[in-house]
């Protein structure tokens, strides 16, 4: 997913367009190579979210942890503060990716404090950073098997009206449909996988198209849906972006299909 900077004008830390180039080529190492001198938690979270991208968790924490060092280095500001709530997603999503979680893992702190609707008014970045972060929570409780809670929070997220549209509709849609498959309600599993389709062929961002590509593929694998998993892999080797980013979306497949098959249900990564 995009990080919340996408969606504002105000300045940035990171070099000029980096995010735009980022998400529109998913050149990883193009991506990785210009970040090059940036002193800024920002700009090494965003490193450590590339390594995450590419499988290299060892180096990804190594980026997110001086990333949580340096922000000390950074004004008290609310731009700042939700470029720490980004920290901890990516760093969620990396663990997550990293190894299986088991159903009696501490539940994550996901709480936040009221804010003045003021503020959310004057900072669009801060509503789109509180949806993520109920989202993560919502896949967290599909890997430990609250289902029942995941589904309540993407029905709740789906009304409130994604701000990034179609990129978190994808989302909302594969969490929907893992569950319902889950409580064995197949219909509906597949409605949701359709929904979920559709929205990812509006997608506009090649990373974001990728994403969801792999996601489909593995979902529909996993489901016995041969033809429509074909249908995903090929449209995730046909984008206009490295080989390299496509391999390393190939092998997340795979590893989301693994972990479905470990899990015995369907989860997202």
């Amino acid at each position: 997913m995009s990080p919340p900077q996408e969606i504002t004008n105000r300045p940035s830390p990171l070099p000029e367009n980096w995010l735009k180039k980022f998400f529109r080529r998913a050149d990883l190492k193009t991506s990785y190579r210009d970040l090059e001198g940036v002193r800024h938690f920002h700009a090494e979270t965003m490193r450590g979210r590339i390594r995450s991208l590419q499988m290299r968790f060892a180096e990804a924490w190594k980026h997110f942890d001086h990333a949580q060092a340096l922000i000390s280095e950074s004004p008290k500001s609310i731009p700042n503060l939700v470029r720490q709530f980004v920290l901890e997603i990516y760093s969620f999503n990396n663990a997550l990716l990293e190894r299986p979680v088991s159903s009696d893992c501490p539940m994550a702190e996901f709480s936040l404090p009221p804010l003045d609707p003021k503020i959310l008014d004057e900072y669009p970045e801060i509503r789109y950073v509180l949806e993520l972060r109920r989202n993560s929570e919502a896949m967290l409780r599909l890997h430990t098997g609250e289902v029942d809670r995941a589904r309540s929070i993407y029905e709740s997220l789906l009304n409130d009206k994604p701000m990034n549209k179609a990129e978190l509709l994808v989302v909302y849609y594969l969490g929907l449909a893992a569950c319902e498959a889950q409580n064995g309600v197949t219909a509906e599993a597949e409605a949701h996988l359709e929904n979920a389709s559709l929205a990812a062929q509006t997608l506009q961002k090649i990373l974001n198209q990728a994403s969801a590509a792999a996601q489909l593929n593995a979902f529909y694998k996993f489901t016995g849906n041969g033809q429509k998993a074909m249908e995903w892999k090929l449209f995730l080797n046909r984008l206009s972006c490295p080989q390299e980013t496509i391999s390393l979306f190939t092998l997340r497949a795979e590893k989301i299909y693994n972990r479905c098959s470990e899990k015995g249900r369907l989860v997202l990564l």
